[in-house]
């Protein structure tokens, strides 16, 4: 939580997580994030697919294939 608990810091690198699954990280724990990112964030979903793109132009990032 940021800003005085008004604001949540969402970790958005799902792709690095993917890549830890043997780590120092507890059981489960990597799969519960990402589960998490996912009902945060369908895949499915309009304006998330929105928030996503514009994400990645205002960071001059190229989308996944």
């Amino acid at each position: 939580m940021i800003d005085e608990d008004k604001k949540v810091a969402i970790f958005h690198h799902a792709s690095f997580l993917k890549y830890q699954q043997n780590s120092i990280f507890s059981n489960g724990f990597i799969q519960e994030t990402l589960r998490t990112l996912a009902l945060l964030f369908p895949q499915s979903d309009r304006d998330t697919q929105k928030l996503f793109q514009k994400t990645l132009s205002s960071l001059s990032l190229d989308s996944p294939k």
